[in-house]
């Protein structure tokens, strides 16, 4: 073969690499159905820690550091719908990615709660919201493309924190219940009508919901004497607040948010 030859056939196998490049990046560029949307959030681990996160009592990053699942909700307010996705991290994996296929909108809310599933807790929520998204359009998002709050309750007067942070408490047992205020961080539905049926936010024990304010939602928390009048010692699921996992895709159980009362003990005395 001659010189000239074979300069024209390293060209033409340089122009067909070159095309198979190209061609097996097109092939990895994802792509929606037809008129639908693709929304897709690369979750880093590692950058999870560092996120900014309002409000915390905790430095930066230890708020997130025992999370390995994030779920999402993806919520059309105009059209009343919904969807629902979750993704864990896979062992040594430092990137995950979320995907949600779904029919166009001009406003949609993403909504995100970070989670550890083996201790069923809670850690922090994230929001991005009045999303357009449109047809055959493909939204690449990060975790510094969403608002981060604290998953956190509080209460909202101290007359028996402590006590009931400690899991045990002394009451007259002439009372035939005892009532504590609480707030609970919900910044899911802010300035909405409260209301069991469409919280996204649980809880175990007897309380009253009352209204969400500022993205706290607020409750009148109770422990009930079973013998008022007789001193008596009971225990009680006292109010445990939670984020309802079937709405971000995590299954039919709830998430405890910080800090966790399982069981109090009081003493009608």
């Amino acid at each position: 073969m001659s010189l000239d030859g074979i300069r024209r056939y390293i060209v033409l196998f340089l122009v067909l690499v070159f095309l198979s490049a190209c061609s097996s990046s097109s092939n990895l560029t994802p792509k929606p159905s037809d008129g639908k949307s693709l929304v897709q959030v690369d979750i880093d681990w590692d950058a999870l820690l560092g996120v900014n996160i309002e409000p915390s009592t905790l430095s930066v990053g230890a708020i997130n550091t025992h999370a390995d699942t994030i779920g999402a909700r993806l919520v059309y307010p105009n059209e009343n719908a919904a969807f629902t996705q979750a993704v864990s991290r896979q062992d040594a994996a430092t990137n995950s990615i979320l995907t949600f296929e779904v029919p166009v909108t001009n406003q949609a809310h993403l909504y995100l709660v970070a989670v550890n599933m083996e201790n069923q807790t809670a850690y922090s929520y994230a929001m991005a919201e009045n999303l357009r998204l449109e047809k055959d359009s493909v939204a690449s998002m990060t975790i510094d493309d969403f608002q981060w709050i604290e998953a956190t309750w509080v209460f909202e007067d101290n007359d028996y924190a402590a006590s009931i942070g400690s899991g045990r408490i002394e009451l007259p047992f002439g009372e035939h219940e005892v009532i504590t205020r609480i707030k609970v961080r919900d910044p899911f539905q802010e300035g909405k009508e409260a209301s069991y049926d469409t919280s996204l936010i649980g809880h175990y024990g007897i309380s009253s919901m009352r209204e969400n304010i500022d993205g706290w939602l607020h409750f009148d928390a109770y422990l009930r004497n079973q013998f008022p009048g007789t001193p008596n010692t009971d225990n009680y699921h006292w109010f445990q607040p939670n984020v309802d996992g079937i709405q971000f895709n995590l299954g039919n159980k709830g998430y405890y948010i910080l800090p966790v009362i399982k069981m109090v003990t009081v003493e009608w005395k």
